[in-house]
């Protein structure tokens, strides 16, 4: 389920195992119809707000982890032939990339011009996590399957000072001691969950 804010409005955006897209009021009645139709047992990536309705774009990954862009309007397009992928604004820059997870390589692109391909030495589980590193900065954060070890790669590919760090899942970035800075978080294969400040030295 996601919210959506438009024109003043709230709306609960659900997408049924079915693919069938579903609007509606924060009382959980039923707002108006769309367009739109995923395929089954896809899995939504991000909604990207647009000022009419029709407009509003969803990203989304089949079953076979290929990424697709529909408009609740019913407009479709391919993003990626393959998958696992995602859709993000790597630089932070306001223009969106697919990034495409391919046994130990992270491959991003941008309306079908490939940025770059980085290797890691390691498979990639089939997951990824979008960070910024303040307002100017973003990276992907990665768990190199089989070396219970997490990276953490900025927008050219290149693993960021000190990485890789021990860990086994998908790390979160937070401020945990409310100093300011920021601190990488994950757990390892004992049970231990671990934070390493970044930057790291």
């Amino acid at each position: 389920m996601e919210h959506l804010r438009l024109r003043g409005k709230d709306h609960l955006l659900v997408v049924t195992n079915e693919g069938a897209v579903k609007l509606y009021d924060r009382r959980g009645s039923p707002r108006e119809a769309v367009k739109a139709r995923l395929s089954a047992q896809s899995v939504l990536r991000s909604v990207i707000p647009h000022a009419d309705l029709a407009s509003t774009r969803l990203v989304w990954a089949d079953a076979q982890g290929a990424l697709h862009e529909s408009t609740l309007g019913g407009e479709k397009r391919q993003l990626s032939a393959e998958g696992p992928a995602w859709y993000e604004d790597f630089g932070l820059d306001g223009l969106m990339e697919v990034v495409l997870l391919r046994r130990d390589s992270l491959i991003v692109s941008r309306e079908s011009q490939l940025l770059f391909s980085q290797g890691y030495g390691a498979p990639l589980k089939p997951e990824l996590e979008a960070i910024e590193l303040g307002r100017e900065r973003s990276a992907l954060a990665l768990v190199l399957s089989g070396t219970d070890r997490v990276t953490v790669a900025a927008s050219d590919g290149s693993e960021l000072h000190g990485f890789p760090v021990e860990g086994i899942a998908l790390p979160a970035v937070g401020d945990l001691n409310r100093d300011r800075g920021d601190e990488l978080i994950t757990t390892t294969r004992d049970g231990r969950v671990v934070a390493y400040r970044l930057p790291l030295n």
